[in-house]
């Protein structure tokens, strides 16, 4: 399953930025991301200004079609 399908499914895709993915900063993201080691170490930590809190901005694995989740 991809990165972005695993994010969807356990509700933490705040959005998405060109091919870049959004995600909430939480040991549920962290977990997902230990099964996709290259993202992981591409994965930049960033403060919401829409009030999300704590995210994660993951280049390059957002899919379009699969939407961001709100």
């Amino acid at each position: 399953m991809s990165l972005h399908k695993e994010m969807l499914e356990a509700g933490l895709v705040i959005g998405h930025h060109e091919s870049d993915l959004y995600v909430r900063n939480c040991p549920e993201a962290w977990e997902i991301l230990s099964r996709h080691p290259i993202a992981k170490a591409n994965a930049q930590r960033f403060v919401s200004e829409l009030g999300d809190g704590p995210c994660l901005d993951i280049p390059f694995m957002y899919e379009k079609g699969l939407g961001d989740g709100r």
